[in-house]
C-alpha cells in the first residue's frame, strides 16, 4: 500500500510538471503569436 501511495504522488508531482509547462509554452505562443500580428502590421504599413 505504501508502495502505490508513493508511486501516486510521484505521479502527481509530473503532472503539475506538465501543467506548468503547458502553462509556459502556452505564454510563449502567445507572445509569438503576438508579435507576429505586430509584424504583420508593420509591414503592411510601410
Amino acid at each position: 500500500m505504501f508502495r502505490l501511495k508513493k508511486k501516486y504522488d510521484e505521479l502527481e508531482k509530473q503532472l503539475i510538471k506538465t501543467e506548468e509547462w503547458l502553462d509556459m509554452a502556452l505564454k510563449a505562443d502567445k507572445a509569438l503569436a503576438e508579435r507576429c500580428s505586430q509584424l504583420t502590421e508593420t509591414k503592411m504599413e510601410a
